[in-house]
């Protein structure tokens, strides 16, 4: 099951395409409780190679971080059960867990503003061997959720790698 913003592979296990539909659930409850500009699925999920324990990770960006309430509006509408917080909310982010139909869902919540100067940490100032370079790899191979237009920007940022930073690593 793929579609214009699944990336094409030869195999994608059937746990990838049950995680892919259980993101678009969680995705379509957050973006109708918290307003994110974007949502994306990141890892084995998004790269097609989950297996019965693989996890949910998505990423949702906003001009102003959600309150508190509109993201328990959203848990609370799945369903979702055993929430925590992995990180505690800042002026840039949240990163939430939670059980949703037997899969441990972790979901970053980060400002938009925030994303893009981590980004040009790598691509900007060229600072090789941060972990952003691990995130950028993460928005190569995510599937867009959310947002299209902001996602495929960021995209076209990352294809563009600076020839700098590329003899740094």
């Amino acid at each position: 099951m793929t579609d214009s913003n699944t990336p094409a592979l030869i195999f994608r296990t059937r746990e990838s395409d049950y995680l892919l539909s259980l993101a678009r659930d969680i995705g379509g409850e957050y973006k109708t409780q918290a307003h994110p500009q974007a949502i994306l699925l990141v890892g084995s999920a998004a790269e097609g190679v989950s297996e019965s324990y693989s996890d949910i990770d998505l990423c949702l960006y906003y001009e102003d971080l959600p309150s508190d309430s509109y993201l328990e509006a959203a848990r609370s509408a799945l369903d979702a059960q055993d929430f925590a917080l992995l990180a505690p909310r800042s002026e840039q982010g949240i990163i939430e867990t939670f059980m949703l139909r037997g899969v441990d869902c972790q979901l970053v919540h980060k400002t938009v503003a925030a994303w893009e100067a981590e980004m040009d940490t790598v691509l900007v100032n060229h600072e090789a061997g941060s972990l952003v370079q691990k995130a950028l790899e993460g928005l190569e191979n995510s599937i867009t959720i959310h947002g299209p237009e902001l996602v495929d920007v960021w995209k076209a940022r990352v294809a563009d790698y600076p020839l700098e930073l590329a003899v740094k690593t």
